[in-house]
């Protein structure tokens, strides 16, 4: 969703669909444009572009756009999709609609052309886990929490996108999250238990407001599971 103050009346802001065309070999970025059937029209003066991904208008997304405003939130509970289930490892698909990204740009009056640079907001963490324990023990997992002592994981956030100075350039972000609640996100497997055979592969998206910009240093790794081979069940949890 891109808005501006500065276009023509009445379409300020607009949600665009964004087709990747490759990757510029200067900057190794992802370079895409970007379509809509109710463009945005060019007003007066320099314009000042805002925008978010993904739109509000996605379906499940928790994050929307008020001017130069952005709110949003990380579930506490993160889905996934499964794209391997053999014995040799299975790797699990996080929400994507949870990588926030953000963009700002000025822009003269009718410029042939407006780059958005994106910026990813929120705080992705990848994990494999590996079984050790040889064949015909694999390892049922049912869910993993990754917890902080002091900042936090989920909840709400603000994104004041004139405030810059974060990490490389970023916006600043706060969060209103204070609850203890908050400082855990957990992947959940649910009553079918996955078999992870070798590898279990799985990503956390975090709170973009926790951490500011020194990071966060305090992470625990909890699994809770079962041996297949004895039947019992176990929780393991360690400090990052």
């Amino acid at each position: 969703r891109i808005t501006c103050a500065q276009c023509k009346a009445p379409t300020k802001t607009a949600d665009y669909s964004v087709t990747r065309v490759g990757k510029r070999e200067d900057t190794k970025k992802d370079v895409g444009t970007i379509s809509t059937s109710t463009p945005l029209a060019w007003g007066d003066g320099t314009h000042t572009f805002y925008a978010v991904y993904p739109s509000p208008a996605t379906s499940g997304t928790e994050c929307t756009i008020d001017g130069k405003t952005i709110t949003g939130s990380i579930p506490a509970v993160q889905t996934y999709t499964t794209t391997s289930s053999t014995t040799d490892g299975i790797v699990t698909a996080p929400d994507m609609k949870r990588q926030y990204m953000v963009a700002k740009v000025q822009a003269p009056e009718k410029a042939s052309s407006v780059v958005l640079d994106f910026y990813p907001m929120s705080t992705a963490l990848e994990f494999t886990l590996t079984n050790d324990l040889g064949s015909g023990n694999n390892i049922l997992i049912k869910s993993i929490q990754l917890s902080s002592e002091n900042y936090a994981l989920n909840g709400a956030f603000t994104i004041d996108m004139d405030n810059i100075g974060g990490v490389n350039g970023r916006p600043y972000c706060t969060t209103t999250a204070t609850a203890a609640s908050n400082n855990t996100v957990t992947i959940n497997f649910g009553g079918t238990q996955v078999n992870i055979g070798k590898t279990l592969n799985f990503t956390f998206f975090l709170n973009p407001g926790n951490g500011g910009a020194t990071g966060i240093n305090d992470l625990t790794l909890t699994i809770n599971g079962t041996n297949n081979a004895t039947g019992k069940t176990f929780t393991r949890s360690t400090k990052l």
